[in-house]
């Protein structure tokens, strides 16, 4: 089973940067796209705070959870896409959660949630499925370890050399996995608050800044012959998502 998220496969994705708390910013964007588009929030909405109210957003519109947004609070919205999963009608493979990186410092806040990163079991069934669906577009809050360099670069001041200490954390290290098993050939996350493109080891990165929003290209179809290694015997609607509804209820 997949996500329903785009009604079709000719539908724009959209993503969006850190909401960090601003919804009615955030609402004024979905409200701006193009019809029949669809969107996908890449986490911080700080779910869990004060004053931080997330209404039930339509079916086409969905948001990551974030290290800043309570996991709990994040369940409890529908328009939670989950803690990993595909969408199939656009080749992409969605995981949510990242840890903070001042965690040494904020580890007794309420704000700093224990299960902020998912759990190292979860991402173990999240790289199995991302093997098996190898999608051409991976999107999440964190980034791979490989990517973290290339992020930082130039950037000084104490808050990105504590952002460095991402590296090391087991969603960084999950989605390593997940890249070198299968190369997308796009990814995208948040999470560093920079606006960033590059180019490594074959994927095209893009980090987005706060309530920054990009569409995600339509990618043209890849001929068997130059690609032969996405032929599966396993009907692919028998592998798609068999988590997504699952990681909500965990």
């Amino acid at each position: 089973m997949s996500t329903e998220i785009c009604r079709s496969d000719r539908a724009s994705l959209f993503l969006v940067g850190d909401v960090h708390g601003h919804i009615s910013e955030y609402l004024a964007l979905l409200a701006s796209l193009p019809p029949s588009s669809c969107s996908i929030a890449l986490g911080d909405l700080y779910l869990g705070r004060p004053g931080v109210n997330l209404p039930v957003l339509p079916p086409e519109h969905k948001f990551l959870r974030g290290n800043h947004d309570s996991p709990s609070s994040a369940a409890a919205n529908p328009s939670y896409i989950g803690n990993f999963g595909y969408v199939e009608e656009q080749d992409t493979f969605f995981l949510s959660g990242a840890r903070t990186a001042s965690w040494r410092v904020l580890g007794n806040s309420k704000y700093c949630y224990p299960d902020e990163e998912v759990s190292e079991a979860e991402l173990g069934e999240a790289v199995e499925l991302y093997a098996k669906v190898t999608p051409r577009t991976l999107i999440a809050h964190e980034f791979p370890q490989e990517a973290i360099p290339e992020i930082l670069q130039g950037l000084i001041g104490n808050y990105f050399a504590a952002k460095a200490d991402c590296i090391e954390s087991r969603t960084c290290r999950a989605l390593q996995k997940m890249v070198e098993a299968w190369r997308p050939e796009r990814f995208y996350g948040g999470h560093y608050h920079i606006s960033r493109i590059f180019d490594l080891n074959g994927t095209r990165y893009r980090c987005l800044r706060e309530l920054e929003i990009c569409e995600v290209p339509r990618l043209s179809p890849i001929p068997v012959s130059l690609n032969p290694s996405r032929v599966s015997p396993i009907p692919r609607a028998s592998l798609l998502c068999s988590y997504f509804l699952s990681t909500r209820r965990r």
